[in-house]
């Protein structure tokens, strides 16, 4: 029938929680309302996503938290997404590919572009 068809195109929906990142940066926002989003953005960048020092240079520079900071609790460590260091760019070449892969650690990865030719969509060096 069309309803069974249907059924078992369904894709099972999965939830991945929100990285902690976004959940530390909501909570200094609801706990410093008064300043602007932007502001609270930078200095989470500035300190390299570590919420730990952001919400430190706040105080010290005067700001009050609207709820008891006691209840705080981030990590006192830079934000992997800021600290990783990334290739971004066209295709280096074979040559610098198999020199960084030497040195590459388990975990490490990297992107490239490639345009190809056509519909030549061959894995050699353009």
């Amino acid at each position: 029938s069309a309803f069974k068809s249907l059924e078992t195109k369904k894709r099972k929906l999965i939830s991945v929680p929100a990285p902690a990142l976004f959940c530390n940066v909501n909570v200094i926002k609801e706990y410093f309302s008064s300043i602007p989003e932007t502001v609270i953005l930078w200095l989470v960048s500035k300190h390299q996503g570590n919420c730990t020092k952001a919400l430190n240079t706040l105080t010290q520079r005067g700001w009050t938290p609207e709820k008891d900071k006691a209840a705080l609790s981030f990590s006192n460590t830079d934000d992997v997404h800021f600290v990783t260091p990334y290739y971004v760019g066209g295709y280096p070449g074979r040559k610098f590919m198999k020199k960084t892969m030497k040195k590459a650690q388990v975990g490490e990865y990297f992107t490239y572009f490639r345009y190809s030719k056509g519909n030549d969509v061959s894995s050699t060096d353009p």
